[in-house]
């Protein structure tokens, strides 16, 4: 994925690169299928995302001048298999963005942004307001969308979210609404018996003052 984003890179003479997590990096244990399937537990798979992601931030911080970062949670990373048992606040992805933050403070141009709580956060890009939510805490429709702006207090250009398993642009009344695809794609028993069906992927938008001027799915091997 790095070589395809610094293609991106080249072809539009961007120097600020902003990275949003937003949530389920690992495959934890809320559904029993899940967890026999995983390879590796709970414990090795936030080691093992915290190493790769610090790698990967680590190079974007070599080739972009100024790169900033933020985290959502996910629900998957929920401590509790039942989610009306399970506290808001209790999400390893939350230690993952802890971590990612404190193994790179020392890079000079990373920039680390405070979310508004562990579900939602706000950026500025090229003077538009962008959020970041997970996409788990009620569908993003008309409704939806209007319950998040009355929270924050402000209305977004746009809104990002995981949580699909699949990549999705959709408009909401003048809000853009994208949907980033999922790094581990489908064809476990759950995503199957759900119907849930996309392809390994990540999504590199391409914004200036207007707005998205451009998206690129990145399907990963």
């Amino acid at each position: 994925m790095l070589s395809q984003i610094l293609k991106i890179k080249e072809t539009h003479n961007i120097q600020v690169c902003d990275v949003a997590v937003l949530g389920d990096m690992i495959s934890g244990s809320i559904h029993k299928t899940i967890q026999v399937e995983n390879r590796e537990n709970v414990i090795e798979q936030v080691m093992k995302v915290c190493d790769l992601l610090t790698d990967f931030i680590a190079k974007l911080c070599d080739e972009f001048g100024e790169v900033t970062f933020l985290s959502v949670a996910g629900n998957h990373s929920r401590l509790e298999p039942n989610k009306e048992d399970a506290v808001k606040d209790e999400r390893l992805d939350d230690l993952i963005g802890w971590i990612i933050k404190n193994s790179l403070k020392h890079v000079n141009n990373f920039y680390p942004i405070d979310t508004i709580d562990n579900t939602v956060a706000e950026l500025e890009v090229a003077g538009q307001l962008y959020y970041f939510v997970h996409g788990d805490k009620g569908e993003l429709n008309q409704n939806g969308i209007n319950k998040l702006n009355s929270m924050i207090g402000m209305i977004p250009y746009a809104v990002c979210a995981g949580h699909g398993h699949k990549f999705e642009v959709k408009d909401i009344n003048g809000i853009k609404v994208v949907y980033n695809g999922c790094l581990c794609g489908s064809g476990d028993s759950y995503t199957i018996e759900k119907r849930l069906h996309g392809k390994a992927e990540q999504t590199v938008l391409v914004c200036n003052s207007e707005g998205i001027e451009c998206i690129y799915p990145v399907e990963l091997s």
